[in-house]
């Protein structure tokens, strides 16, 4: 995936989903209505959603595994180590959308 994972393809960078000031009247092009700021808009709760998912189908698997996340936006950054399923799962759940254009060489 490229470009920002909030702008519908309109190539903003989707810095600004956080009101500075009185979130009710706060608009931005990227930001959809009823998700979390943090969340900023509906495709990133889903890629959150699908990310826990398989992280505990995953875990539910008889092997020796673990699990880390790393965010990519203008920068990559790693989020969490290696750890369980259900260590990793909250830190999937609490990621904050950090706007910026995917770029995976960082």
């Amino acid at each position: 995936m490229s470009g920002s994972v909030c702008n519908a393809g309109t190539g903003a960078e989707c810095l600004g989903c956080r009101a500075a000031f009185l979130p009710i009247f706060f608009n931005s092009e990227c930001r959809d209505s009823f998700v979390s700021e943090d969340t900023c808009c509906n495709n990133f709760a889903n890629i959150k959603e699908f990310a826990s998912l398989m992280v505990n189908l995953l875990g539910d698997f008889p092997a020796d595994k673990s699990f880390s996340v790393v965010q990519f936006a203008t920068n990559a950054q790693l989020v969490s180590v290696l750890a369980s399923a259900e260590q990793t799962v909250p830190v999937i759940d609490h990621l904050d959308y950090t706007g910026g254009l995917t770029n995976h060489a960082s």
